[in-house]
């Protein structure tokens, strides 16, 4: 009888360890597939205003097109590629992504015109659709204990790729604006050549769910969550977090290069100093906190955070004002791993991808108009020559929002009570420890 526990002991360890092999190879993955986007956001605003010709203020306009065309993307091919893991398994549709996300920077190093900017976006759309699908293999290696720390290493190479990607791209674009593409080609090759040979399937046969193109489509795979209870209220607090959150990746390089005469390397090293305090938020401290005040408590902090960060960048008025709000709003970034807990509970095992498909679907959906609203918001209001000039308008208008996200998820959590749940949850894995 002493016999069998050590027996179950070593089997626990062994597939630990398993578990942890899958974990830092999708986490180095991750972490290249980042590094790789990184590198092309400080040169953008001069691209664009070279291939275009137009000054600043239009300039982030045309950008925000191309985020649109990004979104429509993934909006439609989310929910196929999210359905497709879940019949398939995890490790083909990572690499497809990695695969196509070569041949998009290899086009836009090559092209001639906004034209092929665009066919590019078209591309990288396509391509990282399948973001959904990696939270769906971390969503495979954990369970109820682990979870959210896994999410938030998950967030955490993510970081790590953002330290990195924009200081190398801020630096290589001074060099030669084409540059940073051929090197971000070098380095998704490099993951893919790696998942090629080493990567290994996370989904168990029995999880597996047969493709079902009725809800492998945008609306379906929305209509088909939506049957789970509260998952439709969380999706739409994730979809108003994007919308505020899309203001960074359109107008981020545009303001600070406006406002406060920044040259592509300083874009750079200041998205490089966010990610090294989001690192420390996402890979150990989101855990620590988690711990004490669970997952609702995170999304709480981390939205009420967000909309602190927004208002206090519209407000800055000088370079090392901007640089305490980054340490400020790394904090915020742990609002969206409660919130992906909190879902990937709602839902059994074999929807997960599904799941994490149509998260992605529905924030694509605000990912169409946000950019728009953000880049002409930004366009109208940091033009010197118009009577409303206040660069930080779109900042102000994120934070709004956030808060509205925020009275969303307050009101399903009264109903639903996800930290009374969460709580038992808590205690019966005590207990069982």
């Amino acid at each position: 009888m002493k016999l069998y526990p050590l027996v179950l002991r070593m089997y626990d360890e062994i597939n630990m360890t398993q578990q942890r092999k899958q974990l830092y190879f999708i986490l180095f993955v991750v972490f290249l597939e980042v590094v790789g986007f990184g590198i092309v956001i400080p040169i953008f605003p001069q691209l664009l205003g070279e291939l275009s010709g137009l000054i600043p203020s239009e300039t982030a306009k045309v950008g925000g097109y191309l985020v649109v065309v990004y979104a429509l993307m993934q909006f439609v091919f989310a929910p196929i590629t999210g359905g497709l893991a879940d019949q398939y398994g995890r490790r083909p549709i990572i690499l497809f992504s990695l695969f196509v996300f070569v041949i998009d920077y290899i086009l836009l190093a090559l092209a001639p015109n906004l034209f092929w900017l665009v066919i590019g976006r078209v591309i990288g759309g396509i391509a990282g659709s399948t973001i959904g699908t990696a939270h769906a293999y971390v969503t495979d290696i954990s369970n109820k204990d682990n979870r959210t720390k896994y999410f938030g290493l998950l967030g955490a190479a993510m970081s790590v790729g953002l330290i990195f990607g924009p200081a190398i791209g801020g630096v290589l674009g001074e060099v030669d604006l084409r540059l940073p593409f051929w090197v971000s080609a070098a380095v998704i090759g490099v993951a893919f050549i790696l998942g090629l040979f080493i990567m290994p399937e996370s989904l168990k046969p029995a999880n597996k769910r047969k493709f079902d193109f009725l809800r492998a489509n945008p609306i379906g795979a929305l209509k088909q969550i939506g049957q789970y209870k509260w998952v439709s209220a969380l999706i739409l607090v994730l979809c108003f977090m994007e919308m505020a959150t899309i203001v960074y990746p359109t107008t981020w390089a545009f303001y600070t290069i406006h406002k406060f005469g920044w040259s592509m390397a300083e874009v750079g090293y200041s998205l490089t100093f966010l990610g090294i305090f989001m690192v420390v938020m996402e890979g150990g401290m989101v855990g620590i906190i988690t711990k004490k005040i669970g997952n609702t408590g995170v999304a709480y902090l981390g939205l009420s955070i967000s909309a602190l960060s927004m208002l206090l960048y519209g407000l800055a008025t000088q370079t090392w004002m901007i640089y305490i709000i980054l340490v400020i709003n790394a904090v915020g970034v742990i609002g969206s791993i409660g919130l992906r807990s909190i879902m990937s509970y709602q839902v059994p095992e074999n929807a997960q991808g599904e799941l994490q498909g149509a998260i992605t679907s529905a924030t694509s959906i605000v990912a169409i108009f946000s950019p728009l609203i953000m880049t002409q918001i930004y366009g109208f209001t940091s033009n010197p020559q118009t009577d409303y000039y206040l660069p930080g308008t779109a900042y102000f208008v994120g934070a709004i929002f956030v808060l509205i996200g925020m009275l969303i998820f307050a009101n399903a959590n009264r109903k639903a009570k996800f930290s009374t749940r969460e709580n038992d949850l808590m205690d019966e894995l005590k207990r069982q420890d």
